[in-house]
């Protein structure tokens, strides 16, 4: 019994080691899935972790992406909560400048659920097109309930646009 006890205690011990060492590494170990998502690879300035009750917390600045999407990226936040798979409850992308030199086939823009997301005052080129986003919010994108978002930007040679809408996700698309 006490050689029992003596090994559940071991195992214990290094599973909240494991978990300890998994939260510092956090912002290398999502830089890089970040990274492989987008076919590349990417370097933060600097990177935060924090939590507040349940969600945790990413922040990254001066961010440069290279490889499928090239560019930089001022700033990034995820507030990210655990337990339902990648669940991001707010995500912030802004001020950046980027090029999509490749389109993935198949699958999903975006295979996560977001509860509310923005992306503000940037530049994309994609397929040769320039487009500017002053700003894209978007509430419950791959949730169950129905989405809604907003579009305020333009693109080179056609103007600008402004709109908003709501929908519903059917069939995992």
């Amino acid at each position: 019994m006490k050689r029992l006890i003596a090994l559940l205690s071991v195992v214990l011990v290094i599973i909240f080691l494991a978990g300890v060492a998994a939260w510092w590494r956090l912002p290398s170990i999502t830089i890089f899935l970040m990274g492989r998502a987008i076919g590349g690879r990417i370097e933060a300035g600097h990177s935060t972790v924090s939590r507040n009750g349940i969600l945790a917390t990413l922040e990254l600045t001066d961010v440069s992406l290279s490889g499928d999407v090239q560019g930089t990226v001022k700033k990034v936040r995820l507030d990210v909560k655990p337990g339902r798979g990648v669940y991001i409850k707010y995500g912030l992308v802004s001020d950046f400048d980027v090029a999509i030199k490749k389109e993935k086939a198949g699958g999903r823009f975006l295979p996560f659920q977001v509860e509310y997301g923005e992306v503000t005052g940037g530049r994309a080129v994609y397929k040769g097109q320039t487009f500017t986003i002053n700003s894209i919010k978007i509430r419950n994108l791959n949730t169950s309930e129905p989405f809604e978002f907003s579009l305020d930007g333009g693109i080179e040679g056609y103007g600008k646009i402004k709109t908003h809408g709501r929908g519903v996700w059917r069939y995992g698309r």
